[in-house]
């Protein structure tokens, strides 16, 4: 019965246009496959390796208590952005720092796995964690502002509307020069700077 269910599963996949004997030998090839905690011990020798030791102590800190015990098993190249992100939000809920430590260290890691030199060893295609931003508490202030339609026109007129600067020469000659692009304003505008 088992061979029957076999040749039907393998006509099943001729007729797909897929070869039973490659996908066997890619599903036998793939049970090898480096897991997440592969992953997190190549990524922390790389750390020593590169002197980074104190990270490489925080981060296998953060990997032992929240990342290994959730995906430790798991193939690294099967982990989906969700499954970080629903990691990443339960550890955001003990301290958005940690969080943020270890979404920074699942980046980095996903990006030494696929490195030429480890693609053997994971076959990662993509980063799970690439998109996700990093955790703020609603008091923390993003750097980024509008300007409102009154500084946008402010901004307009100072950038389409000639400048001119007046001044006197180290040999005591006055001089008058006009700028008309928002290149030489800002010229003009870093040479004042730094030259008072």
């Amino acid at each position: 019965s088992d061979a029957r269910r076999m040749a039907r599963d393998a006509r099943g996949l001729v007729s797909q246009g897929i070869d039973p004997i490659e996908r066997r030998k890619t599903q036998q090839a793939d049970l090898g496959l480096g897991t997440v905690s592969d992953l997190v011990n190549t990524y922390v020798k790389q750390l020593k390796r590169d002197d980074k030791t104190s990270w490489a102590i925080h981060v296998r800190d953060i990997a032992d208590r929240d990342l290994i015990p959730a995906i430790g098993n798991k193939q690294a190249r099967l982990v989906t952005e969700e499954e970080i992100g629903e990691l990443l939000e339960s550890v955001a809920e003990r301290g958005l720092t940690v969080a943020n430590h270890l979404r920074q260290a699942i980046r980095a890691m996903y990006g030494v796995g696929m490195q030429p030199r480890y693609r053997r060893k994971f076959k990662i295609e993509s980063n799970p964690a690439i998109k996700i931003g990093s955790y703020r508490s609603k008091s923390q202030k993003t750097r980024d502002r509008n300007l409102s339609i009154d500084e946008i026109r402010i901004l307009h007129a100072a950038l389409t509307t000639p400048w001119t600067t007046e001044g006197t020469r180290s040999n005591g000659r006055p001089y008058s020069q006009t700028f008309e692009t928002p290149v030489e304003i800002r010229i003009a505008i870093m040479l004042l700077i730094y030259t008072g």
